[in-house]
């Protein structure tokens, strides 16, 4: 190999403005192994969400919280998925959270706390630590905390936040996908006051053209670019578009980078094969081909005790959901190239919409919603299955980072800090005035994993009365976000660290 260096954001350029990220290289890291040793590796968050409540109406406990801290803690039926994936050491269990709520309805809304109603007023606080406002719908009022790690670290690099969502429609009606800020994680704060949302794309196809294949028509020919869009839309894949391009970079490169360009492209190429046959959707993003190609129909929409209300009829549970274990799996996948083509360092992943209606049984086998599985219908164990089943679609992105080996040896995961939050808990609903209800942000969980910053993995935490928001502070503190406060909330964990 000669003595040239590759910039880590080198793409390989083809017609009608495609392009191709590539993988980190030797060649692009020369000295990235005394770069790791001294912390100077680039960070990476993922911020993931699901929109219901771990716990169960009636149940003073639920099925995910293990009874038993420490390393050594209990694997629960709620987390028996992280087990199965394998990657149950890499996961820290944090337990006893509370976001602090309005006590009625005309009195004062807590610092970083929430409305007294339940649903639409919990995630807002989570993600930006400000409190919900007195009136409106919930939209949250700051920064989440995606928006501010990207600004802090992900400045330069092509996607500064890539939201994604797994669930693609409400499932309140047939092919309902109008969610709205309820189906968005990701928020910044504008200069003037105002909250804007960076909506999620939840095709994966639209992802994947958007992140890899780089279309750009306002600098390319247009009657080149309308060709380009043309062959993807035949299923062309990208690695056709940009083959000139790569067979100049392959003499540069030394053999260990040769072999994983060959496993970059297999990797992206089988990608592209199994997004031939997946509903696409409208989601938006940055840089999109006009038409994203085939939209097969959704999935169906089955809310079992409500059905009347929205279908008027029987719910065909053979077609409820959208394929969303595939979505997932695809999604995920997204995730980590773009990590480790350094195209961008902050993730919003959303799985659900809070007061998530996502049919379980093609997932669990139980004939109900995943929300009513928080209330009448099913057992405790079916919600723990649940709970259980959405877990693994966040475990899945943990172990596709942990298998993913850069250039110094080290691996995408010892650099990423990842969290999972859920809508509530269980405990008291101040609206109500209820015992033991999933209507509650008392007694909530969050998951963490990731290595960044010395976080310390594999145990469970319980810390009793912090605020959910004080774990993704601290996860933004391991990736290098460096700050002691998000929004009204100050301090990380220390707990979660070595």
């Amino acid at each position: 190999m000669t003595g040239s260096r590759l910039d880590r954001r080198t793409v390989l350029r083809g017609a009608g403005g495609l392009a191709m990220a590539l993988p980190a290289l030797d060649i692009m890291a020369r000295g990235a192994r005394a770069a790791s040793r001294t912390g100077a590796r680039p960070g990476r968050f993922v911020l993931s969400y699901v929109g219901i409540s771990t716990g169960k109406d009636g149940k003073q406990d639920d099925s995910a919280v293990p009874r038993t801290t420490g390393a050594a803690y209990e694997r629960t039926r709620g987390l028996a998925s992280l087990v199965d994936l394998g990657v149950d050491h890499e996961v820290t269990v944090v337990s006893g959270l509370t976001l602090p709520y309005q006590t009625k309805p005309d009195g004062e809304i807590p610092a970083a706390g929430r409305r007294l109603t339940f649903h639409g007023h919990t995630v807002g606080p989570m993600i930006t630590g400000v409190r919900s406002a007195k009136i409106g719908s919930g939209q949250p009022q700051g920064s989440s905390a995606d928006q501010l790690v990207a600004d802090a670290i992900g400045a330069d690099t092509q996607f500064k936040v890539l939201a994604y969502r797994m669930q693609p429609m409400m499932y309140s009606s047939a092919n309902d996908i109008s969610m709205g800020q309820s189906g968005a994680l990701s928020w910044r704060r504008r200069a003037d006051g105002s909250v804007a949302r960076q909506d999620p794309i939840y095709s994966p196809r639209l992802a994947y053209e958007s992140l890899f294949t780089g279309l750009s028509p306002a600098s390319a020919d247009p009657a080149e670019a309308a060709r380009a869009r043309e062959a993807l839309q035949r299923r062309k894949s990208v690695l056709d578009f940009v083959a000139e391009d790569a067979r100049r970079l392959l003499p540069r490169l030394g053999r260990a980078d040769r072999q994983r360009m060959e496993r970059h492209a297999d990797e992206l190429r089988a990608l592209e094969e199994r997004l031939g046959t997946l509903p696409t959707g409208a989601g938006q993003a940055c840089r999109v081909p006009e038409s994203p190609g085939d939209d097969p129909p959704l999935g169906g929409a089955c809310r079992e005790r409500m059905i009347r209300k929205f279908q008027n009829g029987t719910c065909d549970w053979a077609s409820a959901g959208s394929d969303e274990e595939r979505r997932s799996d695809l999604l995920t996948d997204l995730i980590r190239l773009a990590f480790a083509c350094d195209q961008t360092r902050a993730v919003s992943y959303m799985l659900t919409p809070w007061k998530s209606w996502l049919p379980m049984f093609p997932f669990t086998g139980m004939k109900s919603d995943a929300h009513e599985l928080t209330h009448g219908q099913g057992s405790a164990d079916d919600l723990a299955d649940a709970v259980s089943w959405f877990v693994r679609q966040w475990g899945k992105l943990i172990g596709k980072l942990a298998r993913s080996v850069e250039p110094d040896g080290t691996t995408l995961l010892d650099h990423t800090a990842m969290v999972l939050l859920w809508e509530g808990g269980h405990g008291f609903d101040a609206e109500t005035g209820k015992g033991a209800s999933p209507h509650s942000t008392e007694n909530m969980m969050a998951l963490v994993a990731g290595r960044a910053g010395g976080l310390r993995p594999g145990r469970h935490v319980r810390a009793t009365g912090r605020h959910p928001a004080q774990v993704v502070l601290s996860a933004m503190n391991a990736v290098g976000a460096g700050t002691p406060r998000l929004g009204e909330v100050e301090g990380p964990l220390t707990e979660l660290f070595g």
